[in-house]
């Protein structure tokens, strides 16, 4: 007599022995329940098969862009992109991928002729635009005040998918040449800005350097005399003025020794001498 075990007859037998299932138990179970783990295995592999034949091929283009960083210092002007990466670039996807600038790439490259007609340009653009994807590339990157670590985005790609890969090709290309032109304009219009606002800046701090140096100059007029700068010129100009008073009390000395003896040859001469 044959005895069924299945996974819920695992656990405690009268008596309190223990039961487990070895390989050749596994085996048994298999072999009387083949079908309900072959059938939906072929089922599935079948499906996919059919599915695989059946469905048309898509292919899909990509286009990986770096990101610049700005040269200009962050102290001095304050950026525009870092911090912004993302929204940035969707936003200029959301410019690129317009009614006007779709129906416009797809008239260029003869996008599926037999469907694009001005009576569904809408819906054609929408199958476009579906069939676009924007992702962004990040890693993770140190920040600059912080220990943690922060996802840094580097580059961002454009892909899209068609069932003609020359299309998907040409596509792609085309779109990221108009990324790049709106990104030029984009960096054209900044540079314009920040030139202007350099431009006004230099001219502040000339105006309040000039300012500085005149305050400057009349402070020194002021105060030439007690300048840390002139402390040795005045030191040598002090020990000259000491010199010059011992060498002119000295004179006087002289003098008065001088003139006290002519005062004494005067007290002996008899002033009727003839």
């Amino acid at each position: 007599m044959s005895v069924a075990i299945d996974s819920q007859d695992i656990g405690r037998a009268p008596g309190g022995l223990e039961q487990s299932l070895e390989l050749a138990d596994l085996w048994a179970m298999f072999r009387r329940r083949r079908w309900q783990f072959i059938v939906p295995a072929v089922l599935v592999l079948l499906i996919s098969i059919a599915i695989a034949l059946l469905l048309p091929p898509v292919y899909k283009s990509e286009a990986t862009i770096m990101v610049e960083r700005q040269e200009v210092p962050a102290d001095l002007v304050e950026s525009t992109v870092t911090g912004y990466v993302a929204e940035r670039i969707q936003a200029v996807a959301k410019r690129l991928m317009t009614f006007k600038n779709l129906w416009a790439v797809a008239e260029e490259l003869d996008l599926y002729p037999d469907r694009r007609d001005p009576a569904n340009a809408v819906e054609f653009v929408q199958d476009m635009r579906e069939s676009i994807a924007v992702a962004m590339v990040d890693v993770q990157a140190a920040a600059p005040d912080t220990a943690r670590r922060i996802a840094v985005t580097i580059a961002f790609t454009i892909s899209f998918e068609s069932d003609n890969p020359e299309d998907a090709q040409r596509v792609v290309k085309e779109l990221t040449r108009l990324v790049l032109e709106e990104n030029k304009r984009d960096r054209t219009e900044q540079a314009a800005l920040v030139k202007e606002f350099l431009g006004v800046e230099a001219e502040r701090l000339r105006v309040q350097v000039t300012d500085l140096e005149a305050q400057l100059a009349d402070f020194q007029q002021d105060n030439i005399y007690v300048l840390p700068e002139l402390s040795n010129v005045n030191m040598r100009l002090f020990e000259q003025t000491e010199q010059n008073i011992e060498r002119t009390g000295e004179r006087i000395r002289n003098l008065e020794q001088q003139r006290s003896g002519f005062m004494a040859q005067l007290g002996v001469i008899n002033p009727y001498t003839i």
